[in-house]
């Protein structure tokens, strides 16, 4: 219980981290998607029930400070954790390597999902343009940062109880 609630801190952490810090980079500049690097590591590395919970509340707090279409990220961070888990039963998980490719095509994935969704409410030629310019390098970046990201948490989650971190 106590590693769940610590987990929900991190999401809130991170999100407010994402819609702030990460907001006031120039427009130029892809930013990583913290979240979806969160749910990869739910996928991973905590149990399916717990993951799907901390995906799904991800997800909702997203579209609550994001001001889009409301349900879009609760759906599409749901399925970015079902094909983590999906994908974590059939290959190492371990190697950096491969924690930047999935990180990057579920991050595409992500951005296809969003898409088509947007494509059900407004004209896709306008969206299809931002795939090329938006998402391919935000998906870069997050993938880049994603294997880091992960080591940091896992080893916070390793220190003992109450001991400072150094």
């Amino acid at each position: 219980m106590k590693k769940n609630l610590s987990l929900m801190g991190l999401i809130f952490l991170s999100l407010v981290v994402q819609t702030t810090v990460l907001a006031e980079l120039p427009h130029q500049l892809a930013k990583p998607d913290l979240l979806l690097i969160l749910i990869v590591y739910f996928g991973l590395y905590s149990s399916p029930l717990a993951g799907a919970m901390l995906a799904f509340l991800s997800g909702y707090m997203m579209d609550i400070f994001s001001g889009s279409i409301f349900g879009i990220h609760t759906f599409s961070k749901t399925a970015i954790f079902f094909l983590t888990i999906i994908i974590k039963d059939r290959f190492y998980v371990e190697s950096h390597l491969f924690q930047a490719g999935t990180i990057f095509s579920l991050s595409i994935i992500e951005g296809f999902i969003i898409i088509s969704i947007l494509g059900l409410v407004g004209p896709i030629e306008n969206l299809l343009p931002s795939f090329f310019m938006f998402i391919i390098p935000k998906s870069l970046i997050t993938g880049l940062v994603g294997p880091f990201f992960i080591a940091l948490i896992r080893y916070v989650s390793l220190l003992p109880q109450g001991e400072p971190i150094k």
